[in-house]
């Protein structure tokens, strides 16, 4: 195996291309590096070792190059490490202007993964609206919850009915 990263990013995307219907920028289990608009090298996949939200993005067609990403100062509980360092991570996803901005763990990759997923699921609830994975979750808690509540009530209703007679 070459051990030139261009030789070894062009055999990527020589497998990348071969794989019909897949998008090549989030080609799973595979390594590939581009540059930033900025000139630095950029990893782009697999999505941080995360299958699910690789598949998610797939099923959305989204591209990691639609991304914007950027390591900004966080702030808050940590002290001098999260003052200091860029760990927090702003996402923005170029064509829709959807932006996060992730501070909950201490380490960068951390706190890159959850931005992704985050933001995708911002993506998937404004493109599938009702049919997203997070709002069929909430539907079916709401209906556990009014299931729960009928069944309360009408046992209420007859414990009253039988302290009358």
């Amino acid at each position: 195996m070459d051990k030139n990263p261009q030789n070894k990013a062009r055999e990527i995307d020589a497998h990348a291309a071969s794989l019909e219907g897949t998008n090549p920028s989030i080609v799973i289990g595979q390594q590939k590096e581009i540059l930033a608009e900025n000139g630095r090298k950029m990893e782009t996949g697999p999505i941080f070792g995360d299958l699910k939200l690789a598949q998610k993005m797939q099923r959305l067609e989204l591209h990691l190059v639609d991304f914007e990403e950027q390591f900004v100062r966080g702030g808050g509980k940590g002290g001098q490490k999260i003052n200091k360092s860029s760990n927090a991570v702003w996402l923005r996803h170029k064509p829709t202007g959807l932006d996060v901005k992730v501070q909950k763990f201490r380490e960068l990759w951390g706190n890159r993964l959850s931005a992704y997923r985050l933001l995708v699921d911002k993506i998937e609830d404004l493109r599938l609206g009702k049919d997203s994975s997070k709002n069929k979750e909430l539907a079916k808690i709401r209906k556990q919850k009014n299931r729960r509540k009928r069944k309360t009530k009408s046992k209420l209703e007859l414990e009253t009915m039988t302290k009358q007679f």
